[in-house]
């Protein structure tokens, strides 16, 4: 039986399926790991509405890639961008690349300067052309790469106080230098008083690399890319076969 207390796990490409379910196998492992006194974290980047959809019990959530920490009985804790300062990099990465196509995601709504669903089927979001101020601090801003030809250059036009991160290959993250998954799953375990040597994180990409490394056991998806594998101190099956609720009963369950 392995000393593990609290369970993390990304959700796209890890927990859920690839058609974005989540199987009743997986709920009920999730389930069990509960009522046996383990803590549940979903960790993820996706906005509060896209977690909230899935309907999963946790004992606390990861969202936004960190910038939005939610758990019960507590006030959220919100790691943003400023509205000026959000403003000030949207403007930079549309004076470089014009067409770039860019999504902030507000503390009150998502705003884009282009049709988002593409991506995010389940994005609510109103149209924004960024030519006036936004009217709220940032939890991210989101920019497809098929439109930014730049990628290589966006840490370099990034003020102090903000970092980028890759995720599926596919987008840019912006974000405050204290949101990422990492810093608030160390703020959630000071809360538990649970040491991170007692911790498992499941991941399959580069967002999910950084907890990986720091967490007690760290498990791959047979899916997941390069980085999250040479980060994981194990692997397990991949996420349409329920790799992580099989990892889970067969070593924190049996």
């Amino acid at each position: 039986m392995r000393n593990v207390k609290v369970i993390a796990s990304d959700l796209d490409r890890t927990l859920l399926r690839t058609d974005k379910s989540v199987s009743a196998y997986t709920l009920d492992v999730l389930r069990r790991a509960r009522e046996k006194g383990l803590k549940f974290v979903a960790a993820t980047a996706r906005a509060e509405m896209g977690f909230r959809i899935l309907d999963l019990s946790c004992d606390a959530a990861i969202v936004f890639n960190g910038a939005l920490l939610l758990l019960d009985g507590r006030e959220p804790e919100r790691f943003t961008i400023d509205a000026a300062t959000a403003d000030g990099i949207i403007r930079t990465i549309l004076k470089l690349e014009p067409s770039a196509e860019i999504v902030a995601e507000t503390v009150d709504i998502s705003r884009a300067n282009f049709d988002p669903k593409r991506f995010w089927p389940n994005m609510i979001y109103e149209p924004h052309d960024f030519a006036a101020p936004l009217p709220a601090p940032v939890y991210k801003i989101l920019l497809p790469l098929d439109r930014f030809s730049k990628v290589e250059d966006l840490e370099s036009l990034l003020p102090q106080g903000t970092h980028s991160v890759i995720c599926e290959d596919t987008f840019a993250m912006i974000l405050s230098e204290s949101a990422s998954k990492l810093n608030a799953f160390k703020r959630l375990c000071e809360l538990w008083d649970v040491p991170l040597e007692q911790t498992v994180m499941f991941g399959d990409d580069l967002n999910d690399v950084e907890l990986m490394r720091a967490a007690g056991m760290s498990v791959a998806v047979a899916n997941a890319g390069d980085e999250a594998k040479a980060a994981a101190t194990e692997r397990c099956a991949s996420n349409d076969d329920d790799g992580v609720a099989r990892w889970i009963e067969e070593n924190l369950l049996s």
